[in-house]
């Protein structure tokens, strides 16, 4: 989940190849969880982490102003986009990762006593 809710559009299937391979896990889940940003919902998860990453943040986006920009301001104001992006991916992303886990571990330590019982 951590690898699906973070700023790395694009790279998600290489971490999650990369992660299976680094700590032997399963491949499979680690795609399932990097393809919960799709299409569909990536512009609604990461409006909602933009907004979560400002709030902690306190770090707002401002308006460019396109006819005096350079180079250096054009990297003040992306920063001061991404910032907030990264911040609140992350922090959401080891959040969730955490309950994840717990959620996962007890669905899977019930499936393993049924199958055994029965």
């Amino acid at each position: 989940m951590f690898i699906g809710l973070s700023p790395y559009v694009g790279f998600h299937t290489l971490l999650a190849i990369f992660f299976s391979y680094a700590f032997n896990l399963p491949i499979y889940p680690l795609i399932l969880g990097a393809y919960i940003t799709n299409p569909l919902t990536l512009v609604i998860i990461y409006a909602f982490l933009y907004k979560l990453g400002v709030m902690i943040t306190g770090v707002q986006f401002s308006n460019i102003d396109w006819s005096n920009i350079t180079f250096s301001t054009l990297l003040v104001n992306l920063k001061t986009l991404f910032w907030p992006l990264f911040v609140g991916c992350h922090v959401t992303g080891i959040i969730v990762s955490f309950f994840t886990y717990f959620v996962v571990y007890y669905i899977i330590k019930k499936y393993r006593k049924n199958k055994t019982n029965g």
